[in-house]
């Protein structure tokens, strides 16, 4: 496995852990614990992203990174855990709190281990109080690359007093594509999850059947676009239903597929994917690996429980209480 410095971070020096399997490769930094490279020697890098180091440090749109402690939304910042209410920083919005909050596991210097020339584990102490979160949480996660073109993502957390958690990964796929707005995406989910005002849930799990939600049947993404439904959005930023709790088992949780025959499969053992179209990219200043970013140029599938599960008795739990190991696997698999 080659490593090596990539540059002075708020907490110190950042390292790149270039993974290879077969034709295969990715390329991990312990910072943010981000995916800054996936790709294949035949089908090229299939995720923005940038060999910068500034480009990470500043308002990159999480690309790539680790999502914590809590992925997704939590109206006005706000949940209540065994009688107890917590206030966290909305960062999105003076009601949104996204991601993590101002300072989340994405800008955090993580602590690196190689496992071999194909994977790599990293870990994480978030102290208790950090982003006004209770207790002291230990992260660990492990990328794993093999030679069939699957990158396996197995996170395990614990903590020392109850808490929530929900991980992700934010990786921005393109397939190689200048833009997503002709792949096609599938999501085999009946349901997804409604939302109101700044993309918060209503606390319903809507039928897709009939609407533009429906991708059991696999949709090309820019036929869908100018939706009445999608246009708070821009595109699609939703959470589908692909089962009602964590199972042991992985399940496929969504197929991209681009008109050049590039496929990437997702799967997870978590309730939710996230769908994201990089409808906010519209404005950004930065330049990748590809260029310019521009509205649409790729987009993501964010493994997750609900968005505000918090506060959704309904939507299955997202509390880690001591004694409990938080432990769940993604998995991307790339091929042509």
């Amino acid at each position: 496995m080659a490593i090596m410095d990539w540059g002075e971070s708020p907490f110190g020096t950042a390292h790149i852990y270039e993974l290879r399997a077969g034709k295969y490769f990715a390329k991990v930094s312990d910072f943010g614990a981000t995916l800054v490279d996936f790709g294949s020697d035949d089908i090229g890098s299939v995720v923005l992203g940038s060999d910068d180091l500034s480009f990470y440090l500043g308002k990159c749109g999480s690309i790539g990174a680790t999502i914590g402690r809590f992925a997704n939304r939590i109206a006005n910042g706000r949940f209540t855990l065994d009688g107890k209410d917590y206030q966290l920083n909305c960062n999105e919005s003076p009601t949104v709190h996204l991601h993590g909050g101002n300072v989340g596991f994405e800008k955090r210097l993580w602590t690196a281990v190689p496992d071999s020339d194909y994977a790599v584990t990293l870990r994480y102490i978030s102290p208790d109080g950090e982003e006004n979160y209770p207790g002291a949480l230990s992260v660990m996660l492990r990328y794993e690359l093999r030679a069939d073109g699957t990158l396996m993502l197995h996170y395990m957390a614990s903590t020392d007093a109850p808490t929530i958690l929900n991980l992700t990964n934010h990786s921005y796929f393109n397939l190689g594509c200048e833009n997503i707005l002709g792949c096609e995406v599938t999501i085999p989910a009946d349901r997804f999850v409604e939302t109101g005002a700044g993309s918060i849930p209503t606390g319903k799990l809507a039928d897709v059947s009939g609407t533009v939600m429906d991708l059991r049947g696999g949709v090309v993404v820019g036929e869908r676009m100018g939706d009445d439904y999608l246009k708070p959005t821009f595109g699609y930023d939703h959470c589908f239903v692909l089962g009602d709790d964590r199972t042991s088992d992985l399940h496929l949780a969504a197929t991209v597929k681009s008109p050049d025959g590039v496929k990437l499969e997702c799967f997870t053992d978590q309730p939710g994917v996230q769908l994201y179209c990089g409808c906010q990219l519209a404005n950004s200043p930065l330049v990748g690996r590809t260029g310019l970013l521009k509205q649409y140029a790729a987009l993501c599938l964010e493994t997750q429980v609900f968005p505000d599960a918090p506060n959704q008795p309904a939507f299955p739990s997202c509390v880690l209480r001591p004694g409990e190991v938080f432990d769940t696997t993604t998995v991307y698999r790339l091929s042509r």
